[in-house]
């Protein structure tokens, strides 16, 4: 009893917390510029119109708001470092305490999205044994996009996309890229793969790329965007289609997270984590 408790208890959140989910998401944008340009502003300008979103400055091996505190990942459920204004991974994102915080956030069961030179990152966090590349701009203006990489095609991050489109592959991107990582020619090693890139025509090396990908790391999870995948200043005639697919990574990243917070009406706030895991215990016991 007590475990169909619980779980009705989780189905009722869902449904109220469902009715304004996104703007309730708190998400930590994280950069180690003092300013963007317009690589980087419209994937951050995107993110705080859309979610609760706070910047964070990596300075120093802390984590500082815009009022000069230094801030704790684990008071957001989602974490996302977005980069593509040039070809290499900071240094303030390679000092250790940096990534032993970022690490740690994640294995405790936080959710992370790196893109774009990002992409890179978890070869840097010892993550990945296959060191994706990096590449500088190329606006080419050519017909881009992804589709689900096999047994796929219903992951999250594809919800609101037609069937029949995504097999065919979804057109998102008619801009190109500035600076980017993804993992051609060789497919990356310790990812799960969940899309492929995709390309008119599509080209030979399609399945190298793998520009849409995850890693489980400990109790968390860390989402990954490259190539020509999270482009948001391409707002031309696809961008509903840009900025559905990134709604939706980041809906996903929310929901895997031990540190999205469930307040339906309750005294107490906790985390949507805790509940589930609550659920998790309870039904194994019974």
């Amino acid at each position: 009893m007590k475990a169909l408790a619980i779980v009705g208890l989780i189905v009722l959140m869902s449904v109220c917390a469902a009715l304004a989910y996104a703007a309730d998401i708190k998400m930590a944008f994280l950069t180690e510029r003092d300013k963007f340009d317009d690589t980087d502003r419209f994937e951050y300008e995107w993110a705080d119109k859309n979610f609760d979103t706070t910047l964070l400055r990596v300075k120093n091996g802390k984590f500082m708001d815009e009022g000069g505190k230094s801030r704790n990942l684990k008071d957001f459920a989602v974490i996302w470092w977005h980069k593509a204004d040039e070809a290499k991974i900071p240094e303030a994102f390679l000092d250790n305490t940096v990534k032993n915080a970022i690490l740690d956030y994640v294995k405790s069961g936080g959710a992370a999205f790196f893109s774009q030179v990002a992409f890179h990152y978890p070869f840097d966090l010892g993550l990945e044994s296959q060191e994706p590349r990096i590449t500088g701009p190329n606006v080419d203006g050519g017909p881009n996009g992804f589709m689900p990489a096999e047994g796929q095609i219903n992951h999250p991050i594809f919800k609101g996309f037609k069937k029949a489109d995504l097999e065919k592959g979804i057109l998102h991107n008619t801009y190109g890229h500035d600076c980017m990582s993804d993992f051609y020619p060789n497919g990356g090693k310790d990812r799960e793969v969940i899309g492929h890139a995709w390309q008119e025509p599509k080209p030979g090396w399609f399945g190298q790329v793998n520009p849409l990908s995850q890693y489980h790391h400990g109790d968390g999870l860390i989402f990954i965007s490259g190539w020509r995948e999270t482009v948001l200043r391409n707002q031309g005639k696809y961008y509903d289609r840009m900025t559905l697919l990134h709604e939706n990574i980041i809906n996903y990243l929310a929901d895997e997270s031990a540190f999205a917070r469930v307040d339906a009406g309750m005294k107490i706030a906790t985390t949507w984590g805790n509940v589930k895991r609550e659920a998790h215990r309870t039904v194994l016991s019974d």
